[in-house]
């Protein structure tokens, strides 16, 4: 191990950026509220930017730690159509529910684009609760369901409906499986997929149509186009996960996307339906092609990209780290060194409190128990079947 990879997996500066990070996000937070109270009551059109805007000055250090502190790469497999016009419509994403990360590779690939800070997303009541992030989600009027199709409906109408008059062109991320992958939860939908009589997917969960439907019957054609997006992490030694990303460990997220033209989507509820199941057919084929190529080079006409990283996440972050960063590290060491025992105390008392925020947080980026990960053998445990199938299914 080098002295640069030491150096990144050291325990204190691991805290080090993740107490710049939580302070950080507690002081847009803080933001955020004023907007609320000061702005939105006259100008709910201004409020959205604000806050779209101040929320990227935290999300932004996300970024920077994928970008320049791992290294990890963004590689997109597209035509000229999806990369000229992502970023200037809005859009509905649909995406595959594989790895830990795969909501931050997401946002990676939106940052490269320059619409991460609009990016909105269908996601857990529970997640709004999440310190700073989730606290965020709810400022920027994510939509939260309880898993009560009932209730959930109108909440996800009137959400989606209020996106088409958002101010930004929103890309709204969809994962119709519902939740990530695991060996127990892929059991469990094959066995649903049998009693439907539904075709059994060997590498996804089955999707759940519900949400795709109600944005359909919301959106009611206003939006533009679906992006069928399709993610992999190539092969690693290290598992995909947050922690290993702050660990420095690099990692080269593959992007698949189609550009899907709305008025190729069905008007009915069953074509809805039917149209899912098969975007996730041929989604499982194309990740198959990826599990035996560890590339989507080859599946299609759509070339190989490598997105360039934006300056905006490295501004952020200098910017966090010369006015909260060094200046909390230099105060913490004259307290430790030269500080009263209830001054010591306190500040200590404060670290541990600190630290068992940051592991809450990544805690809630981890995949039950269950799937095993890490390198080559991660790559054959995610295989629930033969991949060889990629010749029978090619998208245009």
């Amino acid at each position: 191990m080098g002295l640069t990879s030491s150096f990144k997996e050291s325990p204190l500066i691991q805290m080090f950026f993740s107490v710049t990070f939580i302070v950080s996000g507690i002081i847009v937070i803080l933001m955020q509220l004023l907007a609320l109270v000061l702005i939105r009551p006259f100008s709910k059109r201004l409020y959205q930017i604000t806050v779209c805007n101040l929320v990227y000055l935290h999300w932004g250090q996300l970024i920077w730690l994928c970008d320049r502190w791992s290294g990890s790469e963004v590689r997109v497999f597209a035509d000229d159509e999806f990369v000229n016009i992502c970023g200037k419509e809005h859009c509905i994403i649909l995406c595959n529910h594989r790895e830990d990360v795969d909501w931050l590779a997401v946002w990676v690939l939106a940052d490269r684009f320059g619409i991460l800070k609009q990016a909105k997303c269908l996601m857990k009541n529970e997640l709004q609760y999440v310190p700073l992030v989730g606290w965020s989600f709810a400022m920027l009027e994510m939509i939260f369901v309880k898993r009560d199709f009932a209730k959930d409906k109108k909440t996800m109408i009137d959400g989606f409906r209020s996106y088409l008059t958002y101010p930004l062109k929103c890309m709204i991320l969809l994962y119709c499986e519902g939740t990530r992958y695991t060996q127990e939860k892929y059991a469990k939908g094959l066995a649903f997929a049998k009693e439907k009589g539904l075709k059994e997917l060997k590498h996804h969960l089955m999707p759940r149509t519900k949400g795709f439907v109600v944005a359909m019957e919301a959106f009611d054609g206003q939006i533009p186009a679906i992006y069928d997006t399709t993610f992999g992490v190539s092969q690693s030694d290290s598992e995909p996960t947050l922690l290993n990303l702050l660990r420095g460990k690099k990692f080269i997220f593959n992007f698949h996307a189609v550009r899907i033209p709305i008025a190729d989507v069905p008007k009915t509820e069953d074509g809805q339906v039917k149209f899912i199941h098969e975007i996730y057919e041929k989604k499982d084929v194309l990740y198959g092609h990826f599990l035996e190529n560890d590339t989507f080079t080859g599946f299609d006409h759509r070339t190989m990209r490598v997105m360039p990283r934006r300056w905006a996440p490295v501004i952020i972050e200098t910017f966090w780290l010369s006015v909260l960063g060094l200046p909390t590290l230099y105060q913490l060491f004259l307290v430790l060194t030269t500080g009263s025992a209830v001054a010591t105390a306190t500040a200590l008392g404060i670290i541990v409190a600190l630290y068992f925020l940051i592991k809450k947080m990544i805690g809630e980026t981890v995949t039950a128990k269950g799937s095993e990960y890490g390198g080559n053998k991660h790559r054959n445990n995610v295989r629930n079947g033969n991949s060889n199938t990629a010749a029978d299914v090619k998208n245009d």
